[in-house]
């Protein structure tokens, strides 16, 4: 995972900084009291600042500085050695799997290392136990994973490896049985009480803009599902067709099992097929309703069917890239989006608790910072 790459990188980087002295080491270094002792700050160079113009870099920098004055103006590292940084991780111009993609992605960074007594002297951690990442124009989410479709061949075509045929938002970003609204620029999800992760996650948009995803209608959902049923039982038949297969069956003496197992397959497939066909004859209002899903498994069916927000099964919102959402004019270092990352670790320490809240009580500023 990318995300998880370049935290290995970037906690290797700190690692090689000398620990020495961090802070000012002293013969009588108490373990307890380093814990409540204020921490200290240390900046790490620039990662990945090749493939940039010198006024892309210079933009992104600023931004990156402005994000920093947030953290070193508000956030008081407590027992801990807080290490900051930028990456910018400019991607190919051209490519294809992000088509809808617009602007370069590059990162703020911000780890707390606990600081611990060594030989009579505070040293920092190697690992840290709270990390923030600020993504722009990228990030968990939102940006890399849904300004593309899903992709079935390598002709980007449906194909029988195709399953639902859209990105989707998971149950955990439905909020109060509400679907995201960043109508204030912003959208907060996760957190300890979300089932499937204790992250904290933040979306920071224009104010009043849509977001980089649109959500599909009934009728767009149908018609994806017979094109993948048709896929499903056009992969079927082009399987059994194969003659070498066929005398592999025959000369095994299970050449009748797998006949009627095939059979038995595209006649499940077909009538997978004709229940989507019969929802497409249904009124325009009920097909252009917004897609809720889950699996159905009954009566010799396999299928996706349609339901509400409240449904207290499991359900997710099939959703494709919004092409409308950049704004083209505008140059690639400009932040159209930021996405803000808290990891959170094995218990609420001190550090994520006030990192937390520097990100609620400056919201606003990040919103400031989008175009």
């Amino acid at each position: 995972m990318k995300i998880s790459f370049l935290l290995f990188l970037l906690v290797f980087g700190s690692s090689i900084v000398s620990a020495q002295g961090l802070p000012a080491g002293q013969a009588d270094c108490d373990p307890e009291k380093i814990k409540t002792a204020p921490g200290t700050w240390i900046t790490r160079a620039d990662v990945n600042t090749g493939g940039l113009t010198a006024a892309e870099l210079a933009a992104e920098r600023k931004l990156i500085t402005s994000i920093s004055q947030v953290f070193r103006g508000n956030y008081k590292p407590v027992g801990v050695t807080a290490s900051h940084g930028a990456n910018y991780d400019k991607i190919s111009e051209i490519d294809p799997k992000h088509t809808n993609r617009y602007g370069h992605p590059y990162n703020y960074l911000l780890m707390n290392f606990p600081n611990y007594c060594k030989g009579g002297k505070v040293v920092k951690n190697d690992h840290s136990n709270a990390t923030l990442m600020i993504g722009i124009n990228h990030g968990p989410h939102i940006g890399h994973y849904y300004d593309s479709i899903a992709v079935y061949d390598r002709n980007g075509e449906v194909g029988s490896g195709a399953h639902d045929g859209f990105k989707t938002l998971g149950k955990d970003l439905i909020v109060n049985n509400r679907l995201p609204d960043v109508t204030d620029g912003w959208y907060a999800f996760g957190g300890p009480n979300a089932r499937f992760t204790n992250d904290y996650f933040w979306w920071v948009t224009p104010k009043g803009s849509q977001l980089p995803f649109q959500y599909v209608t009934r009728k767009e959902f149908l018609l994806k599902q017979v094109a993948v049923q048709k896929a499903y039982i056009a992969a079927a038949k082009k399987h059994w067709d194969n003659k070498e297969l066929q005398n592999v069956y025959k000369q095994a003496g299970q050449w009748e099992y797998y006949h009627n197992q095939h059979n038995k397959n595209i006649a499940s497939y077909e009538r997978t097929l004709a229940a989507y066909q019969k929802d497409l004859t249904k009124d325009e209002d009920w097909l252009n309703e917004w897609s809720i899903v889950k699996g159905y498994y009954k009566d010799g069916l396999s299928r996706f069917i349609f339901t509400e927000l409240t449904d207290k099964e499991e359900f997710v919102v099939p959703v494709k890239p919004n092409p409308a959402f950049y704004n083209r004019k505008l140059p690639k270092s400009a932040p159209q989006f930021i996405s803000i990352w808290l990891r959170v670790s094995d218990d609420e320490n001190h550090s994520i608790k006030a990192m937390k809240k520097v990100i609620e009580e400056n919201i606003d500023k990040f919103v400031n910072m989008v175009n």
